[in-house]
């Protein structure tokens, strides 16, 4: 009987680039700055495939990602591990070694077999993601910044500005930089604008998904050149847009007019209440501290201190 032989050479993608010496390597989301990375690169060469960059990072001992930027074929090796970050950007691709112990970019100590997380992941190995910011307090105390979340209604991790003070609060507006406009259509509302580190409001759908994970109240703060003032609200949440509202946006807004009335300013305060949120009821449950300068802070457990 004769048997018929054949190959079959089968081509796949993978998202691990593989040097031809040590090391392999993975894709991490990041939209970090290579120049400015940990101190600056270990090593700069240009005209480069990402392939030779993986290949020149195998070959330093002290060298654990890098960075290929497209544009200019330019390769930047680093020290550290690039802590893996949302990022919609193009033009940079990001590569960890496959040896760190450490999930997400973390940073191990072989010394005390510690990984020392950042972003917002927890864990042992930082394989989890906080939940809101305070949930983020006892990893990342008192060290404010923007910070990856998800909380447990959330489908996928998003970003936010957190204090991690006094129990740690979760800004859901901000507003008194002046470089924002906050009178938009309803789906600007819905979606979230601005940016997370100065003036914005972060989404109905992200603030619903925080606040009805768990139970959390409202602080609205309001400074006044010299003056300040706040305003706490219990049990405050927004519904999704199906249910039926407990508390409107209006209400938010108007909440914040009445505290800057309170401290003696006049209603046509900088904060603008937009129509759209008349017109569409919502309500928003933690602690939310919404900040003349307006600030919104979203919490689980309030505990009182000075303003953020």
């Amino acid at each position: 009987m004769g048997f018929a032989a054949s190959i079959v050479l089968v081509i796949f993608f993978t998202d691990y680039v593989i040097s031809g010496v040590f090391k392999g390597f993975e894709v991490v989301g990041s939209c970090m700055e290579p120049h400015s990375f940990n101190g600056g690169p270990l090593r700069t060469f240009e005209g480069h495939t990402a392939t030779s960059c993986a290949n020149m990072c195998s070959g330093e001992t002290l060298c654990h990602s890098f960075t290929f930027r497209k544009s200019s074929s330019t390769c930047f090796l680093h020290r550290a591990y690039i802590p893996e970050w949302p990022c919609d950007k193009s033009g940079d691709l990001h590569f960890n070694d496959v040896y760190n112990p450490c999930l997400h970019g973390g940073d191990h100590d072989p010394d005390t077999n510690i990984c020392r997380c950042f972003s917002g992941y927890k864990g042992d190995v930082c394989e989890d993601v906080i939940t809101d910011c305070s949930d983020g307090v006892a990893h990342y105390n008192r060290q404010n910044g923007e910070y990856i979340i998800q909380p447990h209604l959330s489908p996928r991790p998003f970003i936010v500005y957190c204090e991690m003070a006094f129990g740690g609060r979760t800004t859901i507006l901000k507003q008194g930089i002046g470089n924002e406009n906050f009178n938009r259509p309803w789906d600007d509302y819905k979606n979230g604008f601005g940016n997370i580190s100065g003036d914005h409001w972060l989404g109905n759908d992200y603030i619903h998904y925080i606040s009805y994970s768990r139970k959390h109240s409202l602080l609205v703060q309001v400074e006044t050149g010299s003056s300040y003032h706040a305003y706490y609200m219990q049990d405050f949440g927004v519904n999704d847009e199906a249910t039926p509202q407990t508390r409107t946006m209006t209400t938010v807004f108007g909440t914040v007019l009445r505290t800057f009335s309170q401290a003696g300013g006049s209603r046509t305060a900088p904060l603008a209440i937009p129509q759209a949120c008349m017109r569409h009821p919502l309500s928003v449950d933690r602690l939310a501290a919404l900040t003349v300068t307006y600030t919104g802070l979203l919490g689980r457990d309030w505990q009182p201190g000075p303003r953020g």
